[in-house]
Parts: C-alpha cells; structure tokens; sequence
C-alpha cells in the first residue's frame, strides 16, 4: 500500500511497479520485489518511488552506455534504482541508489546521482566484482 512521506511524494517500500502500474498509474496493483534486490548486509527501508523520478532512469542509461564502452555485455547485467528511507531522531533523508547486479550474481549498491555524473565508475565496479568471481 502506498505510503504519503512529508514532501507528498508516494512510494511503496521494498517494491516496485509493475508494468501495469506503470502504464496505468494505479499505485493500488500488486507490485514485485526490486530486481535486483539492494546488496547492502544491514536491513535498509527500501523506497520504490511513484512515479520513477528521471534520475532513475537517466543513471542507468549512463551506466549501461559505460559498461558497453568497456567491452561489458550490458544484456548480462541487471539495474535497478530504489530510494532508502533513512530516519533519525532530528529528521530524515532519503538516499537514492541504484544496485548493478552481474551475470555472475555479484551485487553492488551505487549512488545513483553519481552514477549519473560518473557512470564509467560503476562499469570499473562491475569490471572488478566479475574479475573477484573468475
């Protein structure tokens, strides 16, 4: 169920659209789990925001421009952006990822802004998570 945060953007947690609910705009559809999950070991307060903001969209077209500069099968590696809810008792913020999955399994969670700027550092990520594997 969509949840109202103060700055009255919705979001539903530890989710995101399906591709029904984004064509229709209907927050009340089921929707699956992030694929690829977040890599991060600790529990996060994982965000799908409604609707996807263009950073989502604009880091990961960066980065699979990078990874298929480098020579990476970008067809191999999944993307997926999500927000973490980070509370504290003065406030909150809100930390915008991304989570960059390879063929091999290997996870890592990205700063998706960076990302955007920086994206041949994510394919240097990717890069070296493959070479630890092989």
């Amino acid at each position: 169920m969509p949840d109202v945060f103060p700055h009255g953007e919705q979001c539903r947690i530890g989710t995101r659209p399906t591709t029904s609910e984004t064509e229709t705009g209907n927050p009340a559809l089921p929707a699956e789990p992030l694929d690829p999950s977040p890599a991060a070991p600790w529990p996060t307060t994982a965000i799908q925001p409604y609707p996807t903001p263009a950073l989502a969209g604009e880091a990961k077209s960066a980065v699979l421009a990078a990874l298929q500069k480098e020579g990476i099968d970008s067809s191999a590696v999944k993307i997926s952006y999500w927000e973490e809810l980070v509370t504290y008792p003065g406030g909150s913020y809100t930390n915008k990822n991304i989570t960059v999955q390879t063929a091999s399994g290997r996870k890592i969670d990205l700063d998706a802004a960076y990302m955007a700027r920086c994206p041949w550092l994510a394919a240097s990520a990717v890069q070296e998570l493959d070479e630890v594997v092989t």
